[in-house]
């Protein structure tokens, strides 16, 4: 199983982008600071709906990875309003540290090659997810907490902090984020 990932990253060669995680947090800093000058319309134009990638705005296909957490919109469908509208900074400051700190963990036990492989991996099929679900909208949210989820699953007695006080250890924080995503596909 593993060979044709180590034959994958020797054909990656030097096609990988190092340091992924300061890249894809960088954006979401970018794409935030433009929701709070332009008013709050930046996110929904860079957020994933199938409806507008196939009315001609591509760009959504890729841009979605840098909506910051908590700031998905909802298509404009009738019956449902926009969440998330407005955001809180103190929530996506402490979000995009924990996934830059957990991208960064793993780049250094995984190296460069394989986090750039997992990483695309998640997006492709957050983008095959946004094409085939019924909404025709797709979001980041899974793709970042995966990264939780796989350091968790690598160092299950690493400590993580919820709140910032309560100490979890890893195999906990994996099975409490598995219960969680399962519980919010349900509910869906």
């Amino acid at each position: 199983m593993m060979r044709w990932i180590y034959k994958l990253e020797d054909k990656m060669g030097r096609r990988y982008i190092k340091n992924l995680m300061v890249y894809i947090i960088g954006g979401m800093v970018i794409a935030y600071l433009a929701n709070m000058i332009i008013g709050g319309s930046a996110l929904g134009a860079i957020s994933f709906w199938r409806d507008s990638i196939f009315d001609g705005q591509v760009w959504r296909v890729l841009s979605f990875i840098f909506v910051p957490p908590g700031g998905n919109l909802l298509p404009p469908l009738p019956g449902l309003s926009q969440v998330n509208s407005t955001l809180n900074p103190v929530f996506i400051l402490l979000s995009m540290f924990f996934i830059y700190t957990a991208g960064k963990m793993l780049e250094q036990m995984w190296g460069a090659p394989r986090l750039n492989l997992y990483y695309l991996t998640g997006v492709i099929f957050a983008i095959i997810g946004g094409f085939v679900s019924p909404m025709g909208f797709g979001t980041n949210t899974y793709l970042n907490s995966s990264l939780f989820l796989a350091l968790a699953t690598i160092m299950p007695d690493m400590q993580f902090r919820l709140y910032l006080v309560i100490p979890i250890k890893g195999y906990m924080f994996a099975i409490l984020f598995f219960a969680y995503d399962i519980f919010m596909i349900v509910r869906a």
